[in-house]
């Protein structure tokens, strides 16, 4: 089991990605840890796809986060 799985009342937000594994189409962002600001997983089957930058978290959010 995942220690970062959201909690049913929060929604997550997504990114047009393909996971490798069961080529799913949209991942979510969830929280990151050491320098990274965020991380994607697939939304299907939960696999970690990559690491997110400050810049690009930024950039998916459109200003959102700061």
């Amino acid at each position: 089991m995942q220690s970062s799985f959201i909690q049913p009342s929060q929604t997550p937000k997504t990114v047009a990605i393909c996971c490798p594994r069961c080529a799913g189409s949209t991942g979510a962002i969830g929280e990151g840890k050491g320098p990274h600001a965020a991380k994607v997983t697939c939304r299907d089957c939960g696999r970690f796809i990559q690491w997110l930058s400050k810049r690009s978290l930024a950039d998916l959010l459109g200003g959102e986060q700061s």
